[in-house]
């Protein structure tokens, strides 16, 4: 402002120190005035040019030490931006007009329009410049010191190949650009997201070869970014220069839509100072790559083929013949094949491989597998890091199966002491001979209620509980097993109690009953009958084989007649009534719903405080306290989900973009088969 109205100055002058003139008729002096008035435009000229150069000289003066800031602008703000240098340009057009003519009234309407315009523009620059002069925009003026936070991404897909390198290295360049643009004694902090092989930190370098050599060392690595994590990388780097004001933020990288949720950003980009992200990533990929690897059941056995899934997907334009594919097993190659993909597609495909390892019973063998491919003159994929996928998996040398009874180890059959799960044990690992017994595909573990513990179920895959009279202080471990997938399998018989059952195991569907149970049995058993004098009144019945239409009961290569007449073989005298009615339903839904909400909200805030933490982590400022939450957190996330099951692994899930109404639908219990009670 100052200098606009210092470059007024040379124009007040000239106004005030014009000539002025008495007229005096001088006959002498007509032929100088004839002379004069040919060259009066010309001087008059002359004089306009030499007033224009005094006023650019003192504006320009005043320019260079207000060092203004002009940036690119949006059509909604350019003409905020332009309509001061408008009214200024036509206020210094009237003064020259009032100048120039020689009409007095003409003379002073010009001089007052052009004051008038001239002070409408010194409000229209005072609003301008003092916006601009704000510490975030000294900043951006390129003259003010700043501390500079980059934030580069070099997560894997950052490896992507273009003709003009990696998307890293594009990166790199534009962050280079940016170093070199900054002003001197400026702060920079140069961050890896995804963290670097090396150690490195948030502290600024003050240097920017210093600052360009840390960027030269940025590599990719195979972890994911989220950007979450770049917006708590940003914040403590932020804290570590204290003493400049002036921040600027910029992330650079590819930014996947499913890393960078935009919708649920928006409170945590409010706390940063102005930032700028920088999008580097192609304009069409092709890419293959293998986005799935597992085992089924997540185990394998020595005795049995197991099957390996892999899941390919493919990106581009243009389809891909003859893509090779190849299953190796600890660095033996046991499987090639070709397969054709089209853009888009997803494709699973399935082998069936018996991994021979030596393996004792009871003591899994951890073997490794890699799953890669290959296209065809590596055409039509551009990042090669991704195509291969590992994977390490127990293998045993026979499946642990857990039989709880009443008996346990205590069990005689010499003596006609007998466990309830004795024939189901008999028939799922027949003793044929002590050779064939020590190879059983069944390792078998007896036990009782009592002596159930967390090391003999975590990698059970099946537990069988029969003639168990209560399942005590059971219940808890036993679900936790249960949520974690393993399988449950719970009889009657022997001292079996329905009603402590249900006290114990209920627990209003927290426990491990589907439905509560009736006290009353349905029947009497032969020798009940017996010792009561009743004898004539024992009913059998049958299962209902028109109920049994689940895959539990069918049976491969068995036709309906014969599977009909074998269940109809097995009779029943009696049996334990299960109480599953509208009202329990309602209630097992309401609960489970409340519970999967007050699950899913406190996974929510446990990722966004494990994201904290992990930037902690990364700037060394994780301290004590934080420990403290952190460990008070992970044990309400193993309440939560629970981790000790050997042969459990992860899988894609959608459950947590369902509905929590339909997933606690997908909870409530189901009748797979009844009785035939006559």
């Amino acid at each position: 402002i100052a200098g606009m109205i210092a470059a007024a100055g040379p124009i007040i002058i000239h106004l005030l120190n014009r000539r002025r003139f008495r007229v005096v008729n001088w006959a002498a002096m007509d032929f100088l005035r004839e002379a004069l008035q040919r060259n009066r435009k010309i001087l008059q000229m002359r004089d306009l040019i030499l007033l224009l150069l005094r006023v650019l000289c003192v504006l320009l003066v005043g320019m260079a030490l207000a060092r203004p800031f002009f940036k690119t602008t949006t059509s909604e703000n350019l003409f905020q931006q332009i309509w001061p240098w408008l009214v200024g340009s036509v206020a210094l057009g009237l003064a020259i007009w009032a100048v120039l003519t020689s009409v007095r009234i003409t003379k002073i309407a010009m001089a007052i329009g052009s004051l008038v315009l001239l002070g409408f523009a010194g409000l229209g620059f005072y609003d301008l410049f003092t916006n601009r002069f704000a510490a975030g925009d000294e900043a951006k003026s390129g003259r003010h010191p700043v501390h500079a936070v980059l934030i580069l991404d070099n997560s894997l897909s950052m490896g992507y190949e273009t003709l003009e390198g990696s998307l890293l290295k594009k990166a790199k360049a534009k962050a280079a650009e940016f170093i070199d643009q900054l002003p001197s004694e400026s702060y920079i902090s140069v961050i890896p997201l995804c963290g670097s092989r090396n150690a490195f930190s948030l502290d600024a370098y003050r240097s920017k070869d210093d600052a360009l050599d840390a960027l030269d060392n940025i590599e990719v690595v195979h972890r994911r970014s989220t950007a979450a994590l770049a917006i708590q990388l940003a914040k403590e780097a932020c804290k570590q220069v204290p003493e400049l004001p002036s921040k600027r933020v910029v992330f650079l990288g590819d930014q996947q839509v499913s890393n960078w949720p935009s919708e649920s950003l928006n409170s945590e980009l409010a706390n940063l100072p102005e930032l700028q992200i920088v999008k580097v990533s192609a304009e069409a990929p092709e890419n293959v790559w293998v986005s799935d690897f597992e085992i089924q059941d997540g185990i394998a056995d020595i005795e049995t083929p197991s099957t390996f899934l892999a899941t390919i997907k493919c990106t581009g334009r243009a389809s891909l013949k003859d893509v090779q594919i190849e299953l190796t097993v600890d660095g033996t190659s046991v499987w090639t094949d070709t397969v054709d993909l089209e853009p888009g597609q997803s494709r699973l495909v399935e082998y069936k491989y018996e991994v021979t390892v030596p393996a004792e019973p009871g003591r899994p063998q951890f073997v490794n597998a890699t799953f890669g491919v290959q296209t065809a003159n590596n055409e039509g994929d551009h990042l090669k890091s991704d195509n291969k996928r590992h994977l390490v998996f127990p293998v045993v040398a026979g499946l642990p199966v857990v039989f709880i009874d009443q008996l346990g180890s205590r069990e005689d059959v010499k003596a006609g002491e007998i466990g309830e799960t004795y024939p189901l044990r008999r028939y799922l690992a027949p003793r044929l001979s002590r050779e064939e017994y020590q190879r059983q595909l069944i390792q078998i573990r007896h036990i009782t209620i009592e002596e159930l513990d967390q090391q003999t179920l975590e990698d059970a895959r099946l537990v069988v509980i029969g003639g168990v009279q209560t399942p005590g202080d059971s219940v808890p471990l036993l679900r936790e097993y249960v949520q974690q997938g393993g399988q449950l399998v719970i009889t009657a018989g022997g001292d079996f109690d329905p009603g402590l059952w249900t006290e114990k195991a209920w627990k209003e569907g927290a426990g491990i009953l589907p439905v509560p149970l009736s006290p009353d049995s349905f029947g009497a058993t032969p020798e009940e009958l017996e010792l009561a004098g009743h004898l004539e009144d024992l009913k059998v019945f049958n299962l209902d084989f028109g109920t049994m239409q689940h895959p539990y009961f069918i049976l491969e290569n068995s036709k309906p007649d014969d599977l009909a007449s074998w269940y109809r073989l097995t009779l029943f005298f009696k049996a334990v009534q299960a109480e599953h009615s509208d009202d329990i339903e309602k209630a097992l839904l309401a609960h489970e719903t409340k519970r999967l909400t007050e699950k899913r909200e406190f996974l929510e805030s446990y990722a966004r405080q494990k994201t904290e933490w992990e930037g902690k982590q990364k700037l060394g400022t994780f301290d004590p306290e934080d420990e403290a939450t952190q460990a008070k957190a992970d044990g309400q996330l193993r309440r939560w989900e629970p981790q000790w099951l050997l042969w459990q692994h992860e899988r894609v899930d959608d459950r947590q973009s369902k509905p929590v109404e339909l997933l606690a639908k997908e909870t409530l219990p189901e009748i797979l088969a009844r009785y035939d009670v006559p």
